[in-house]
């Protein structure tokens, strides 16, 4: 099986391999640097599973796309190449749907509106995971994404022509919907896309902007909080399947430990990062009322597109979700 290892994931996914491991440890895989709060979190949930199992199953992390590139983990993890993995439920909004929901623009404002459309939409992804063989450990939410600019952005035509860096189907067509090229760059890539000038504009969260250290080459953070996109660690179903059932339930239990602290986690996280950026000279500031107006706009009408050929389940969730959301939040 270690030799296996040294094979291409589409060849493993061809002859069945299910798990993939390295000795008796699982493989888990993540686009993100060890460094990030998710991947962290990731390190510690994989500490809780040894810990509770005595050692019987333990979990090997793979951060920053180093056993895969972030666009291969869903499907290395469906094909049963490796057992568990970590990617961003957006970017894989054009496989299903419902993988989208927590992009739509401007539909959360707040952790409060991300958790309870999470807590309505969360059946529904499930489902959708599971049609792929794959069950749903845990979620955690970045923190909102902000606009970043080189030079002030006094309305939306200033978008007009610059270069939007984008990672999932959202960015993409807001980008466009408001007049900027989207241009795809991974989170791993993307301080070489500044450095190297391909990029002008980011809709990123604080805590990315930290990381890449977005004040070396950027100006200004807007907090738009465009949308709370979440991380979710699955396992392949026929591997959690395969497990004794004690080792199964602690996988399941360290999980919902996993995501309690991964929320609390991502709002201190917020928290610190706005602080980070303007201590290193960004200028962290709201964009003008007509300016958020356009954007609404904008967010309106791809949550209008996006309806028209998510199904009506989606549109289910929509519907309880700002039925349950308070009035003014």
């Amino acid at each position: 099986m270690k030799r296996l290892l040294l094979w291409s994931w589409p060849l493993l996914a061809a002859i069945g391999c299910l798990p993939a491991v390295a000795g008796d440890a699982w493989l888990l895989p993540t686009g993100y640097p060890a460094a990030y709060f998710q991947t962290q979190n990731v390190a510690r949930f994989a500490d809780d599973v040894a810990a509770a199992t005595a050692g019987r199953l333990r979990i090997e992390v793979r951060p920053g796309g180093q056993l895969l590139p972030l666009a291969q983990i869903r499907p290395a993890v469906e094909a049963g190449s490796v057992p568990l993995a970590e990617f961003n439920l957006s970017a894989e909004a054009a496989v299903d749907p419902a993988f989208g929901l927590d992009a739509l623009p401007f539909v959360a404002q707040s952790y409060e509106d991300a958790e309870l459309l999470w807590t309505i939409s969360r059946p529904l992804v499930e489902r959708a995971l599971r049609r792929r063989g794959l069950v749903l450990l845990y979620a955690v939410p970045w923190p909102p994404q902000g606009l970043y600019a080189g030079s002030p952005l006094a309305r939306v035509g200033d978008l007009k022509g610059q270069r939007l860096r984008s990672y999932n189907p959202a960015t993409m067509q807001l980008a466009r919907l408001l007049g900027a090229q989207p241009v795809e760059v991974p989170l791993v890539d993307l301080r070489a896309a500044l450095a190297e000038k391909r990029v002008d504009l980011l809709l990123t969260s604080a805590t990315s902007g930290v990381e890449v250290r977005a004040w070396e080459f950027l100006k200004h953070y807007y907090d738009v909080r465009a949308w709370y996109p979440k991380n979710v660690v699955v396992a392949n179903a026929q591997a959690l399947a395969a497990l004794p059932a004690a080792d199964r339930q602690a996988l399941l239990d360290a999980a919902a430990a996993a995501e309690r602290r991964g929320w609390q986690a991502s709002r201190s996280q917020d928290g610190a990062d706005r602080g980070q950026l303007a201590a290193h000279g960004l200028r962290v500031d709201n964009v003008s009322p007509e300016f958020a107006a356009a954007l609404q706009r904008a967010g309106e009408s791809l949550v209008r597109a996006y309806l028209r050929s998510a199904g009506s389940d989606v549109l289910d969730v929509l519907l309880a979700y700002n039925l349950r959301r308070p009035p003014g939040r």
